[in-house]
């Protein structure tokens, strides 16, 4: 007869296939020539990968700026999609579905690997699939494979630190500082938590060096494609908007508005944090992980945030979600049990994140529609 916890993992492994399965069939599906217009970069990726082996024509602005300097993914697709003689758009959607099934199988072994005693996983799995901007996003818009790429970078990271695996430290490198300029975040939080008198038991000088040559070769390699493609308008609106629009013409409401759009996709994790800490079930560790990944987690809120309502605008939801699943790794770091949940308290938070995912343009269930 199988053991008490044999039947526990089958009925997890039971309800995360229920999971993947209703997120799938309950999401939309966007083609090439219909992009919505949360994935306006699509635009400019496409148009890199269709022009390998030359060089994009853009005009000369910001906004070129910013997606021509995250070229390198895009333009391999593009070379991909040359010697299979596929279509780019399905080049990406090859990529972008088989990626997207990584990521998952990935932090689902980082939940299993830090709630190995955790009878109830399964509202991790919930918070974990169930996340109205990341896989439902992703899915709709495999153009999108920058981001993708970070998100999946961000889970190797934290995999290589409860792992203590060089090589997933530096293939996560890799993926993050190709993917976006939001890698600087890394590179910085890297620094400082070198420098500061604390002990350090996976971040040495070795991987900060590693991590700064990566950076810097790829920033040289994106100064080549963008001076052989005429541009040159750098995008430091997007560094100092929130100051620029504090001394123009600041319209309170709409500042407080943009400020609270990430509770979109961070709700959920709020109430549970909220209910953990009511219940005393959760306690601050004070070592390498906790304080690298909070480090981690404020700089990646910040970008957005100085940017401003005018230059960020809603992409703040969706650029601050990229410190989503640290969010929840830490949690499970300082996490003493799930007692504060009871079966039936468990079904209903459960029931509130798969609504809360119920996406006006990603899902086909419009339950959020106003939210949009």
């Amino acid at each position: 007869m199988k053991s008490n916890y044999t039947k526990t993992i089958d009925f997890e492994n039971v309800l995360i296939f229920l999971f993947i399965f209703f997120l799938i069939f309950t999401n939309n599906y966007f083609g090439e020539f219909n992009i919505n217009p949360s994935a306006t970069s699509s635009h400019y990726y496409l148009q890199i990968a269709s022009s390998f082996p030359n060089i994009v024509e853009f005009n000369d602005n910001s906004q070129t700026y910013i997606h021509a300097e995250r070229f390198l993914i895009s333009y391999l697709i593009g070379c991909f999609s040359n010697l299979l003689n596929i279509k780019v758009f399905y080049i990406f959607c090859l990529f972008s579905y088989t990626l997207t099934a990584l990521l998952l199988l990935i932090n689902v072994k980082i939940l299993n690997s830090l709630l190995v005693n955790c009878n109830d996983k399964i509202i991790f799995y919930a918070l974990i699939i169930f996340n109205p901007y990341i896989y439902r996003y992703h899915l709709s818009n495999p153009v999108m494979l920058n981001d993708l790429i970070f998100y999946l970078g961000i889970s190797v990271l934290f995999l290589s630190f409860i792992k203590k695996k060089n090589s997933l430290f530096y293939m996560s490198i890799i993926f993050l500082i190709i993917s976006r300029q939001t890698s600087l975040i890394i590179i910085i939080a890297l620094l400082i938590h070198l420098l500061a008198p604390f002990k350090k038991d996976f971040i040495e000088y070795k991987k900060v060096t590693f991590s700064l040559l990566i950076f810097l070769v790829n920033y040289l390699i994106a100064q080549y494609y963008l001076n052989s493609a005429d541009i040159s308008t750098f995008y430091d609106s997007t560094i100092f908007g929130l100051i620029q629009y504090i001394k123009t013409d600041v319209n309170y409401l709409i500042l407080i508005k943009f400020v609270l759009y990430p509770l979109l996709t961070y709700g959920p994790i709020l109430i549970f944090i909220l209910i953990l800490i009511f219940k005393r079930n959760l306690t601050y560790k004070y070592d390498e992980k906790n304080i690298f990944f909070i480090i981690v987690i404020l700089g990646i809120f910040a970008q957005p945030l100085i940017a401003g309502p005018l230059i960020a605008g809603k992409n703040i939801i969706r650029l601050s979600s990229f410190a989503y699943f640290i969010s929840i790794f830490l949690i499970c770091l300082n996490l003493d049990n799930l007692k504060a949940f009871s079966k039936k308290l468990k079904i209903v938070f459960i029931s509130l994140i798969v609504l809360w995912s119920m996406h006006p343009t990603f899902s086909k269930i419009n339950i959020l529609h106003h939210l949009g």
